[in-house]
């Protein structure tokens, strides 16, 4: 993408995601694969760019959300195993099949159509079976253990049927982020294992077991199984806002992106002056304000405006009154000599002074992932 207007840029530090990798292959050990969730274009920072430095770094599976992800990726020559985490309508599964995607299959209905489809194909569909053992969203429903026989009876109908190839099973953690989660994910952890068990008793032995998020893979070390499936620590992020815990020091992890944009205009704004839409910040005493050109149609979120902050010359500087669509305003009354043409940092690291991606969720109120993902197709991206 042309950056003539200069404005804002993401920095992505394909290094920096080669490493975070290397270190989670290190810690989940030789026993365990692990597939790279490059889905919501890899949170934002370029599935494509990501998923091949990734592949040359020795990667060999990747997670995205729809088969239009995944073909993104086989358009630009990424031949790795590629599975679809959700749920592929019929008219997607001929292409899907045809690209050598692995499909997640989400009951027994969704069977049906991708055995049909593998026939017609001629070739039995790989799939991964999808559990719901408390998300309480897709999947074969092992939220009870009163509900775990009839589950593994329906996969094991789904697993007799001949267009397709059972070659995983999995669920996913709701709450493995949190301190006071981790009695709800070992609940969760138990019935994926009886549930597996009872399969495995019944001759369904998938190669690929896989319940383990970033959460998981940092805290759980018993439920890395055969696959784990790390996302925003590939990125250098933590879950929820969770740098200072227990995952912080499990592994360094790297950020990876770094959000900058411009100051295009400096004024002094007098006592009693108003900023931004609303009227919402009043200034208490002469002050100087910065004009930064990104705004939330850039994926600066727009809760930023109450309390959010930026780093100028290596300074916070408070975001003052609402963000703008295209651009926001920053108090520099304490930073001397601020000009047109300054970068200040959303987040990312300046003269030695870092504002994390985590800090600015937490002030936001959410969590890094919206924020990366925020980054819009506006945003270009130099890799580095």
């Amino acid at each position: 993408m042309t950056n003539f207007s200069q404005r804002i840029c993401a920095t992505v530090s394909l290094e920096n995601i080669e490493k975070n990798f290397r270190a989670l292959c290190e810690l989940v050990g030789p026993g365990c694969r692990v597939l790279c969730v490059v889905k919501a274009d890899a949170y934002g920072h370029g599935a494509v760019p990501v998923a091949r430095r990734l592949s040359a770094a020795g990667a060999e599976a990747f997670a995205v959300a729809t088969v239009d992800e995944a073909l993104e990726l086989r358009a630009e020559d990424i031949r790795g195993e590629i599975l679809i985490l959700g749920r592929t309508p019929a008219a997607g599964l001929p292409v899907a099949l045809r690209e050598g995607m692995t499909l997640s299959v989400t009951s027994l209905a969704d069977a049906e159509e991708i055995s049909a489809a593998g026939l017609a194909a001629g070739c039995r569909a790989p799939v991964h079976v999808q559990v719901d053992t408390g998300m309480g969203r897709l999947g074969f429903s092992a939220a009870d253990d009163r509900n775990i026989p009839a589950a593994a009876a329906e996969i094991l109908r789904l697993a007799a049927l001949p267009g397709l190839r059972v070659e995983g099973i999995y669920t996913h953690f709701a709450d493995a982020d949190r301190p006071e989660g981790q009695e709800y994910t070992a609940a969760q952890a138990a019935r994926f294992d009886k549930l597996v068990d009872l399969l495995g008793a019944q001759g369904l032995r998938p190669p690929y077991i896989h319940c383990a998020n970033s959460a998981a893979t940092l805290l759980c070390p018993e439920q890395r199984k055969t696959m784990c499936r790390p996302g925003i620590c590939l990125y250098g992020g933590y879950p929820d806002s969770a740098e200072q815990s227990d995952m912080g020091r499990v592994i360094p992890l790297y950020p990876a992106m770094q959000l900058s944009a411009a100051v295009i205009h400096v004024h002094d704004l007098p006592a009693g002056g108003y900023v931004s839409y609303g009227r919402t910040y009043r200034a208490d005493k002469p002050r100087r304000m910065a004009v930064v050109a990104a705004g939330y149609a850039d994926g600066i979120h727009r809760a930023l405006g109450a309390g959010g902050s930026v780093l100028i010359h290596g300074r916070r500087a408070p975001i003052a009154g609402r963000v703008c669509m295209d651009m926001f305003m920053a108090d520099v009354t304490d930073i001397p000599d601020v000009v047109p043409g300054d970068e200040a940092v959303i987040f990312g690291e300046q003269q030695g002074v870092r504002l994390s991606v985590e800090e600015q969720a937490a002030k936001a109120g959410t969590i890094s992932y919206e924020l990366l993902c925020a980054v819009s197709k506006r945003v270009p991206r130099e890799y580095i």
